[in-house]
C-alpha cells in the first residue's frame, strides 16, 4: 500500500503525513524496521491505555490515569488530541487547561470523560486498521 492509498483510507485530519513520512524514513534499509516497531509499539501502548481507562471508568471513575501515549510522535492528530481531552476532563479542566466552572461536579466530569473516551476510541479504530494493513502490505512487498 502506498501513501496515497493509506491517505484514502483514513478520515480527513486524522494523520499528519509529514510526521508519518518521517517515521517511514526510519525503515529505509531492508533490515531496519525502526519505524514499523515505533508504530506497532505505539498502537500497543494505546491499547494498554484504553484498558487502563476502561478499568478506571468501571472501578474508580474519579481517578483516571494519565495517558502515556499523548505525545504525537506518529502524527495521529485526532487520537492524541482526544487522549489529551480525556485527561483534561478527568482533571476537571476545559480543553484549554483552564479549570472548568463545574469541576467539582464529579458526575458531570465522568460524563465528559466517558463521551471523550468513546470518541477517541473511535478515532483510534479509524487509523489502527489502515496502519496495520499498510505495514502488512509493506512486509508482503519486502518478501517478494
Amino acid at each position: 500500500m502506498d501513501m496515497t492509498k493509506l491517505e484514502g483510507k483514513l478520515p480527513s485530519g486524522s494523520l499528519d503525513f509529514t510526521v508519518f513520512e518521517y517515521t517511514l524514513s526510519l525503515d529505509d534499509s531492508d533490515d531496519n524496521d525502526s519505524g514499523q516497531n515505533l508504530v506497532f509499539g505505539f498502537l500497543g501502548k494505546a491499547e494498554e491505555t484504553f484498558d487502563s481507562i476502561e478499568e478506571s471508568l468501571l472501578y474508580t471513575p474519579r481517578a483516571l490515569p494519565s495517558s502515556p501515549v499523548k505525545d504525537n510522535v506518529l502524527g495521529l492528530i485526532k487520537f492524541t488530541d482526544g487522549l489529551l481531552k480525556v485527561e483534561r476532563y478527568s482533571l476537571g479542566q476545559n480543553e484549554d487547561r483552564t479549570e472548568a466552572p463545574d469541576s467539582d461536579d464529579l458526575d458531570l466530569r465522568l460524563e465528559r470523560v466517558t463521551k471523550a473516551y468513546e470518541i477517541v476510541k473511535n478515532d483510534y479504530g479509524d487509523v489502527e486498521g489502515p496502519l496495520r494493513e499498510f505495514y502488512e502490505e509493506r512486509e508482503d512487498q519486502k518478501g517478494n
